[in-house]
């Protein structure tokens, strides 16, 4: 799904309007990283705090949105040995140690660096997600974004990190659709400086029209890969469904398409993206 993957050594941007899905799709991505590798997993989060990622993945784990679950029930069902048996089959390796970190961010930009440090120097995470790090450079600025990202490539270059940017877009301008409605985005749309498309290595754009008053159509996110600076393979990467029930992306189908809904059987689940080993 991302025309051969991502490598040690690499940013990759993900980007979207608000509201598309940025952070489910991350985590697609992360929870086949942690199973699928032999690397640690390190997150900074700003916008989740650790107990709502770690729902999130239970959810996908368990193959189950624990969102849907009243309150009042949420806390009999993860007293129950099957909620227990999944959050250690998460969390833990066969040896004990943590299959991932999270940090949460309060503070100032050097502080985003030094955690990312700390993920990777102290507790040896070789794939690391900053998300979103529009909102951890928020009123930086231009130089603020562009002092970061010089860093941060030649961070992962050094530390042979894997890393990905998740980045919000400036609202559509006048007479434009608006992301959030299925428009066409560009990289030039991301917040805060051209910096962070120029120097990722794979760029991925996500559209989704999330008002849409059609249920799959709703949930179908169109997802382009407008930047591959090690394959050069640009272009549409598919279309990805949102199951509500499962909390799983699954493979979906172009809405444009007149054969959109004669298949309403449950897609093949996507697992986020092939990625072999072989290639970090």
């Amino acid at each position: 799904m991302l025309n051969g993957g991502i490598a040690l050594g690499e940013i990759t941007t993900i980007a979207a309007a608000s509201g598309i899905g940025k952070s489910s799709i991350t985590y697609e991505f992360l929870y086949k990283w942690i199973f699928d590798t032999k690397y640690k997993v390190g997150i900074v989060s700003l916008e989740s705090d650790v107990g709502e990622l770690i729902e999130n993945l239970m959810s996908l784990h368990l193959g189950r949105k624990l969102a849907n679950i009243p309150d009042e029930q949420k806390l009999d069902f993860y007293n129950t040995e099957e909620a227990k048996k999944a959050h250690k089959e998460l969390t833990t390796m066969p040896d004990g140690s943590d299959r991932f970190i999270i940090v949460d961010h309060q503070g100032e930009m050097n502080d985003v660096q030094e955690k990312m440090e700390y993920l990777v120097k102290v507790n040896g995470c070789k794939i690391t997600i900053l998300d979103p790090m529009t909102l951890a450079l928020s009123g930086k600025g231009l130089d603020g974004t562009d002092s970061f990202m010089s860093w941060l490539v030649s961070y992962v270059k050094r530390e042979l990190v894997a890393h990905v940017n998740v980045v919000h877009i400036r609202k559509a301008s006048s007479g434009q659709k608006a992301g959030s409605a299925g428009g066409t985005i560009h990289e030039e749309d991301a917040k805060g400086s051209g910096s962070i498309f120029q120097n990722s290595m794979n760029n991925i754009l996500l559209m989704r029209d999330k008002e849409n008053a059609d249920e799959r159509i709703r949930n179908t996110t169109k997802a382009v890969m407008s930047k591959s600076r090690r394959t050069g393979n640009t272009g549409p990467a598919g279309f990805w469904f949102y199951n509500n029930e499962t909390s799983r992306l699954e493979v979906g189908k172009d809405p444009s398409n007149a054969d959109f809904h004669e298949d309403e059987e449950v897609f093949e689940q996507i697992g986020a993206t092939e990625i072999k080993e072989e290639e970090f």
